[in-house]
């Protein structure tokens, strides 16, 4: 999981949501290495669905901060 971390390093996507759905529980490390959310397969479709949409505005938010 090096991804996360060289995205949250780089200033055109450190606003960019990551979302790890995994068969692996590495949920601590993934947080370590800047995953927005976790999941374990299989995901609950519902709750992928609410992360994904609390995440959105969020990534919006801080991307429209960075160009203010």
């Amino acid at each position: 999981m090096g991804g996360p971390g060289r995205l949250r390093e780089d200033e055109a996507t450190r606003a960019i949501p990551v979302i790890v759905i995994s068969t692996v529980d590495e949920r601590e490390l993934g947080v370590a290495r800047g995953v927005d959310a976790y999941f374990l397969k299989p995901a609950e479709s519902d709750e992928l669905v609410r992360r994904v949409r609390a995440l959105v505005p969020a990534a919006s938010t801080r991307n429209e901060v960075r160009h203010a």
